[in-house]
């Protein structure tokens, strides 16, 4: 019995436990140059990400917080990028930058 989706194709790096093929050590971020930051997005960028009916806030501090306005006006929750709150890194060393977008009820 093969884990793989496809019995006939053959990965060189099988696990089993968590991913039935692995690729290649050094496959994960090996282009990456050392020390490599994450960009982050300007306020004009993040408000592309924002659909209708909702519409980007005035920022909220200066980590790049933002409100996230309903079609009222009235505030309905925050955006911001994960990076320059916890630049916390991920496989290649460089730090994790996702837009996140949070709903406070």
């Amino acid at each position: 019995m093969s884990l793989l989706p496809n019995p006939g194709l053959e990965f060189p790096y099988a696990c089993g436990l968590c991913h039935p093929a692995l690729p290649p050590p050094g496959w994960f971020g090996s282009s990456r140059p050392a020390g490599a930051q994450a960009r982050t997005l300007s306020r004009q960028d993040i408000a592309a990400f924002v659909q209708p009916p909702f519409a980007l806030g005035p920022a909220v501090n200066d980590k790049g917080v933002y409100s996230l306005l309903n079609s009222g006006g009235a505030e309905a929750g925050y955006v911001f990028e994960t990076e320059p709150l916890a630049p916390l890194p991920g496989f290649s060393g460089a730090p994790i930058n996702m837009l996140v977008t949070l709903d406070p009820i």
